[in-house]
């Protein structure tokens, strides 16, 4: 099945489920966005090739700041560098800020913000390795009996299967968990 009528399939389906007819311009808008990104990101990264073999040839040897970039967390399991860490974000914000992006006033919100997500998540979760595979293992699989924001499940019901990769679901969970996240005014306790 093409990927276009597998996308359409999920979001009827979901609308089925949920009978919230919010999600089918959600995921229309996502979907829309993330073609824009994919030729974007393709013409960026020719950009990109170029000028850095421009630069390559204009400095022999990096910074002694980037030799070492590199950092193993908690024996290995999970790595970051400058570029997951960049590469989280960006994908957060592609991926997932069209439901989770702080928004105006707390009824305008799709889906909870990420600082309750990383709240809620680092609470239950004590390790940085448990964090993660909590948020990649339910975001690759969503389910009601999985969840365990309750108060979001209740005002948001369960969100949609993404159809994200393990690899960029990693980096997403890496990056809120390293991350000071936007706590709105209305979301302060």
């Amino acid at each position: 099945m093409p990927k276009d009528k597998q996308i359409i399939k999920i979001v009827y389906q979901h609308i089925l489920i949920n009978k919230n007819t919010r999600y089918l311009e959600i995921m229309c808008q996502n979907y829309i966005i993330n073609k824009i990104f994919k030729i974007m990101k393709s013409r960026i990264i020719t950009i990109g090739i170029v000028g850095i073999s421009l630069i390559g040839l204009t400095f022999m040897l990096p910074p002694k700041e980037l030799k070492n970039t590199k950092s193993t967390i908690n024996k290995n399991t999970y790595t970051t560098s400058i570029a997951s860490a960049t590469d989280g974000k960006q994908l957060l914000e592609t991926k997932c800020n069209m439901c989770h992006g702080i928004k105006a006033t707390h009824d305008a919100m799709l889906a909870p913000p990420f600082i309750n997500i990383q709240k809620k998540y680092k609470k239950v979760y004590k390790t940085k390795d448990e964090f993660i595979d909590a948020i990649v293992t339910f975001n690759l699989d969503p389910k009601k009996d999985d969840a365990i924001m309750f108060g979001a499940l209740k005002q948001f019901a369960v969100m949609p299967k993404m159809g994200n990769s393990k690899e960029d679901l990693t980096k997403i969970a890496n990056y809120i968990y390293d991350s000071e996240l936007e706590n709105p005014e209305w979301c302060k306790n």
